[in-house]
């Protein structure tokens, strides 16, 4: 038990970086395509390529075409939109997808991943890409406390002024 120990330690001394994972196998889904997703991907500093691995499967699903499409937030940089197609039959029906993308934005990215496959329905996903801390700057929000002792924020008001005669 010792010997494993020592060596998944040092497997992530090679390796520098964290890596985050996450998957959507044997997780509850909405009715819809049959597709479940996992990935890995590498949390990077700003400006450092992340790889970023996905693997789209479906078991349930013995025979077509599964389309992907797949579109990073406009903060990554590496490509702007990738489109894939898989023949699904009995040996396949998991696909792997490597990439690599990296960011001059600190903070948490995702990459858009639509699924779908003709007849059977679509199925939309979310990879996160940690870059930096991979917390988000937002503006912070102003709290108060309403007479009733509810709390409210406070948000500016953008408004636009729309001359009708146009």
């Amino acid at each position: 038990m010792k010997t494993i120990i020592i060596l998944v330690w040092c497997i992530t001394q090679v390796v520098g970086n964290e890596v985050m994972s996450g998957t959507t196998i044997g997780k509850y889904m909405k009715p819809g395509l049959a597709v479940e997703l996992a990935y890995i991907s590498e949390k990077v500093a700003v400006g450092e390529m992340s790889d970023v691995n996905i693997t789209v499967s479906t078991s349930s699903i013995k025979n077509g075409i599964l389309h992907i499409s797949i579109s990073p937030d406009k903060k990554l940089q590496g490509f702007r939109k990738k489109r894939f197609s898989f023949t699904i039959d009995k040996e396949h029906n998991s696909f792997p997808i490597n990439l690599k993308l990296s960011s001059n934005s600190n903070g948490i990215h995702y990459i858009n991943i639509f699924a779908k496959i003709k007849g059977m329905g679509m199925r939309a996903f979310a990879v996160p890409v940690y870059v930096g801390n991979g917390k988000n700057n937002f503006q912070s929000k102003v709290v108060r406390k309403t007479k009733q002792g509810t709390n409210i924020t406070i948000s500016p008001a953008q408004e636009s002024i729309i001359d009708g005669d146009n």
